[in-house]
This record gives C-alpha cells, structure tokens and sequence, in this order.
C-alpha cells in the first residue's frame, strides 16, 4: 500500500485527506481510496507494525499537532492512544518512526520518532520510547543532519555493503 496527502474536486478542494492505492510492483496501482478521513485536514503520516499491531502518527492541520494511533488490522479499527504525551505539542509535522535498536533477549526495542519542527526552522526533533503501546516519549539526544534543513524524511536500515558503497 502507498499513501499520500491530497484534496480532491469532490468537496471543491476544502481538505486534505490520506488518500491510498495498493501495489504489487509500483508499476499498477488499484483505484485510490481514501484511507484516513477525519473532521479536519490530516496530513503527514507514517505507519510501523510492533507485535502484531500497527502504529501511525498523522499530522492535524487543524490543531498543528501528531495524533497517535493503534490498530490491529492496517485498514480499519484505528483508535488514539490516550497516553500519547507528545499529542499536545503544536507546531510539529512530516512524523518518522523507526527502530533504533532492535530486540536483544529480554529488552524492549527501543524506538525514535522525529518530528519537523517546522514553525520553528529547527528541523527534526528526535523523542524516544520503549514502548510504543503506550506512546510514552522522551526527548533524545539531539542528532545531527548533515543539511540543514532536514524535512519529510524517513529512515531505512542498510546493511554494512550498502554503507560501504555510499561512504566516500
């Protein structure tokens, strides 16, 4: 599946909206669906699988802040987390969440999700969490880009080849 924020004529271009297609090859593409609709524009979203359940943090226009939100199925049943303690902060879009240190024996994976502070001009702001069920985030170190500024990015895991032939 593939998303991406879009208005549309069907409502005379008053909102976004997280509209989606599935792909078996990015060559064809099912008709689009809208995939998230709310009361208010949302943009900006990103959607992780933990144990069996799915992640996704959204952008509200309306509120200028991240939602979180949990399902066990991709396509329906999302509910917020309730304990999500970075919902309040505004201001914020273009969210990332990835791993940033796997499972080893007894730990809890560890988790990063970078936020652009975009009505600041101080790019991604990086928080952390053990536990993604409970949305409890903490701010991390802060991390340096190699450009400035760093905007709507994501994250993807190299192996050490593929590290190799990007290094200079």
């Amino acid at each position: 599946m593939v998303f991406w924020a879009s208005k549309t004529a069907d409502d005379h271009f008053t909102k976004h909206r997280i509209w989606a297609a599935h792909t078996q090859d990015f060559r064809e593409f099912s008709e689009p669906f809208v995939y998230i609709e709310k009361p208010t524009t949302v943009i900006d979203t990103t959607i992780l699988r933990q144990n069996g359940k799915y992640y996704r943090f959204t952008k509200d226009e309306k509120y200028k802040a991240i939602t979180m939100e949990v399902s066990d199925h991709l396509m329906h049943g999302w509910a917020d987390i309730e304990g999500f303690n970075l919902g309040k902060l505004e201001g914020y879009e273009g969210p990332t969440c990835f791993m940033l240190k796997p499972d080893a024996s007894n730990d809890s994976p560890r988790w990063c999700l970078l936020l652009d502070w975009y009505s600041q001009g101080r790019s991604y702001q990086s928080y952390i969490t053990d536990d993604l069920s409970k949305g409890d985030f903490e701010p991390a170190a802060s991390m340096d880009f190699p450009f400035h500024p760093v905007r709507h990015g994501t994250v993807i895991p190299i192996t050490e080849e593929e590290l190799d032939r990007l290094a200079p």
